[in-house]
């Protein structure tokens, strides 16, 4: 068992089965039957399997292996019985806290400026001028910045000099400005 959210207490169940099926009956902590063995361990517990005969393999299975929020590591999981050899199968069930959520990170916007210049010696500089700005997301009703846009639609006046800046506008938007009183 490792990680800081794993359950010391609870029981991960194992199987064990021997090629050969013929074998039943205690060896070692474990007791087969015809060629299987079940049991149950805890956190630091553990089995071992005395007398053998030479020559038969074994694989061990462990029944809850990744589950339950446990990531499972294991080694020696199968193998021969050889003489003067102790073979392992070591299992490590890990378990992490889930970290608290945090906030969602915080999405890339933009911003646009529409600003008025009125040039040439006629131009009238205390005149508005009207402009709508459209955006393809038809969706946003809302106020960014200095604008406010309804059904992704804003409408303003800027006279000379003026300007207005729609901020915290959502990245790869498009739109489209229109001077109501352009060429006029």
């Amino acid at each position: 068992m490792a990680g800081n959210d794993g359950d010391t207490s609870k029981a991960f169940h194992f199987t064990v089965t021997l090629s050969n099926t013929s074998l039943s009956g205690t060896y070692g902590d474990m007791t087969f039957e015809n060629g299987v063995a079940s049991f149950a361990l805890k956190h630091g517990e553990s089995k071992s399997a005395s007398g053998l005969p030479v020559g038969v393999t074994y694989t061990v299975v462990e029944q809850e292996a990744d589950q339950d929020g446990y990531t499972t590591t294991a080694t020696g999981t199968d193998g021969t019985i050889t003489k003067d050899v102790t073979a392992e199968a070591n299992f490590t069930n890990t378990k992490e806290d889930d970290p608290e959520p945090g906030p969602d990170p915080k999405p890339e916007t933009g911003s646009l400026t529409v600003s008025k210049t009125v040039a040439g010696n006629d131009g009238d500089t205390s005149k508005a001028f009207h402009f709508t700005v459209t955006l393809s997301n038809t969706s946003l009703s809302d106020t960014y910045g200095d604008m406010t846009f309804e059904n992704g639609v804003a409408s303003f006046a800027l006279k000379h000099g003026e300007s207005k800046t729609a901020s915290g506008l959502p990245v790869d938007i498009t739109y489209t400005v229109v001077e109501q009183e352009a060429d006029q």
